[in-house]
């Protein structure tokens, strides 16, 4: 039997209370350093969820403290969705926040300008929040390419300083 490797108890031995819960119960894991550190089951699944087992409990042993409990807990399905579908979550909401954005913006111009608006009777309703999204986006991204152009105007020009001559001449 190697240091890495501690028996596991028989049913026909006394159990040996578990390190954390103090319960009789079957601690069947235990500790290669202080050999004082038997947990259960039910524990070694807690410290997992927790992230802790990694060490020891008691002596603090870090990896491989004991065999069969991995350091990381195990992944769960839900874990494994949360991780996959969170970027596409974000970009789905990014998505939709722009398209009820260009909705609201479209819709103000259009109601403001109902004479190169008007739609004629029995239009579905489909076209005009189309059109109200449309004009939107367009008024949007006209907006954004302005802000970006009077911006690098700016940078520009604290990036060309203010000659010598005309910083004293105050």
């Amino acid at each position: 039997m190697t240091n890495e490797q501690r028996p596991i108890e028989s049913p026909g031995q006394a159990a040996r209370p578990c390190a954390v819960c103090m319960e009789d119960r079957e601690a069947r894991h235990g500790c290669v350093r202080c050999k004082e550190c038997w947990l259960c089951d039910g524990c070694i699944a807690r410290i997992q969820e927790h992230g802790c087992a990694g060490v020891c409990p008691v002596c603090r042993k870090e990896t491989p403290w004991c065999t069969g409990i991995p350091a990381e807990p195990p992944e769960t399905c839900a874990s494994r969705v949360a991780r996959v579908s969170m970027p596409a979550v974000r970009c789905a909401s990014a998505f939709l926040l722009l398209l009820c954005m260009s909705w609201v913006v479209g819709y103000a111009v259009v109601q403001a300008d109902r004479k190169h608006f008007a739609a004629p009777e029995g239009r579905p309703i489909i076209l005009d929040i189309v059109t109200c999204i449309s004009v939107g986006i367009l008024i949007i991204l006209t907006a954004a390419l302005i802000v970006t152009l009077c911006c690098a105007a700016l940078i520009g020009c604290l990036a060309a300083g203010v000659p010598d001559g005309q910083a004293h001449a105050v």
